[in-house]
Parts: structure tokens; C-alpha cells; sequence
């Protein structure tokens, strides 16, 4: 309920509640909007909230992620589950992509849903993309990778993520 400025500051504390509960914790957060912008590299804050959630007693057994710059990164590994969720072309993707080279991937993406589709990107859409993504793809991400190394390291059983 707090974004990504709330998980900057109350995340670990937060999560300390569920220690007795719980066996595990992932912190996730996007650098752009954490507040840490101006005081932190996104290595530096994902290396302070981890060290706080190690400190509230969830050593080895949590993961801070910062997502550089924002979530919509990953969609950005993903063109092909993009272009067949919104039945955009590859010459329309790359227009879309070279217009705005220079901005972010949460504007990028937004940008090309609302030309192409006319509204706003809504929750459906990012669940039927990651039901089109591939696996291989989205761990081109650092974040991604990091996210399901750690999941695949604390349940190992788990097939569905292999």
C-alpha cells in the first residue's frame, strides 16, 4: 500500500512482523520513485534495504531488489509477448521504440499502449504479457535474474520455477 517509498521506509520493519510467520522475505522496489534518487545509486539503496532487513533478523533469509530504473524494464526484454498481447507489428514496436529512445521503460511502454490501443496500460495486460513472456528473456534482466535465483535457491522443489 505504501509504493515503492514505502517499502524504502518501512519495508524491513514491516516484514519483521511476519518473521514468525514466515520463512523468507523479498523486498522489491523501483529505484525511480523510492525517494533514494538523489542520495543512492540503485546499487547503493538495494545494499542499504538489504542490510536493514538483515538487521531486523531476516539474515540469509531475505533479498532487496531495486528495480533499475522500474518494473516496466522487464516488459522491455519481452517484445515478442508485447507485440502478440497488443498485435503490434515489429516496424510498429521499433517506431515506438526509437521515438523514445531516450525516456524511461514505464514511459516507453505506456507511450506505446496509449498510441497504439488508445488507453492507458491496465493490470490485465501485465498479467497476460507475463503468461506470453519467456523465462529466458526476462533473465536478461538483473533484477529478474536476481529475483528468480533466489526463489529457485529457497525452493528448490518447485518445478514451475526452472
Amino acid at each position: 500500500p505504501y509504493h515503492d517509498s514505502g517499502i524504502v521506509q518501512n519495508g524491513p520493519e514491516l516484514a519483521r512482523l511476519g518473521k514468525g510467520k514466515y520463512s523468507k522475505a523479498l523486498l522489491l522496489c523501483d529505484y525511480h520513485g523510492s525517494g533514494w534518487e538523489k542520495r543512492y545509486s540503485g546499487i547503493q539503496a538495494e545494499q542499504e534495504l538489504q542490510a536493514r532487513l538483515t538487521r531486523v533478523t531476516w539474515k540469509d533469509h531475505s533479498l532487496a531488489i531495486v528495480i533499475m530504473p522500474e518494473l516496466e524494464e522487464w516488459l522491455l526484454h519481452n517484445y515478442p509477448a508485447i507485440q502478440k498481447h497488443f498485435q503490434i507489428t515489429q516496424s510498429q514496436l521499433n517506431e515506438y521504440l526509437s521515438a523514445r529512445s531516450s525516456t524511461s521503460p514505464k514511459s516507453i511502454f505506456e507511450n506505446m499502449v496509449v498510441r497504439h490501443v488508445g488507453r492507458k496500460p491496465m493490470p490485465r495486460d501485465f498479467a497476460k504479457i507475463g503468461s506470453l513472456a519467456s523465462m529466458p528473456a526476462w533473465s536478461k534482466s538483473t533484477s529478474f535474474a536476481s529475483v528468480t535465483t533466489a526463489l529457485r535457491n529457497w525452493f528448490p522443489e518447485n518445478s514451475l520455477l526452472q
